[in-house]
């Protein structure tokens, strides 16, 4: 054997030797995610059974579709969301909530958007894997609290108040609206 056919052996011997190294990190990697995902769900399922021990709470669910909910003049005590590859838009601006309530959300690569009335507090935990929770509800109102936990993991979980927009605008302002910019001709 010469001296580059030794040389050209040895390098990708080396070669090898990283790339098995770097699926193994990758594994491990993973299984790490695996294992927080599964100690995060079980803490999660811990949680909703306190919370809802002395209360039977509404389900409902979007799996690879779209789907509106109204709780039009109804007294809301909470309910459990869950949106897979699809999203939910659920409206409680119309829906009485007269006392503390809970709600779960859980979404997976597809998105949740509440709007909750003008006079509730929201308080919102929860995880988020590559997504995110958004709460736009102002701090310190009048009436009840929605305790919000959501949990996303490419995915999104949005509350804000009736007649607030996607960036957090109130669409009910008297500020003039932006027109488009028109080039002159």
């Amino acid at each position: 054997m010469s001296e580059n056919e030794r040389k050209n052996s040895i390098e990708s011997g080396c070669s090898i030797i990283r790339g098995a190294v770097r699926i193994l990190a990758l594994a491990a990697a993973l299984k790490a995610c695996a294992m927080l995902t599964k100690k995060m769900l079980s803490k999660a399922v811990r949680y909703r059974e306190e919370m809802t021990k002395d209360t039977e709470q509404p389900e409902f669910y979007a799996f690879m579709n779209g789907r509106r909910i109204e709780f039009d003049g109804e007294v809301f005590q909470g309910a459990e969301f869950s949106a897979f590859m699809g999203g939910l838009d659920i409206d409680l601006s119309k829906a009485s909530v007269e006392k503390d309530v809970v709600v779960f959300c859980r979404s997976v690569m597809g998105g949740i958007n509440i709007k909750v009335p003008n006079d509730v507090n929201v308080s919102v935990s929860g995880y988020s894997l590559m997504g995110g929770i958004a709460n736009m509800v102002p701090e310190d109102r009048p009436g009840a609290t929605i305790y919000l936990r959501a949990e996303c993991v490419m995915a999104g979980v949005c509350v804000k108040t009736a007649g607030v927009d996607e960036t957090g605008v109130d669409e009910s302002s008297d500020a003039p609206e932006i027109s488009e910019r028109k080039d002159p001709v």
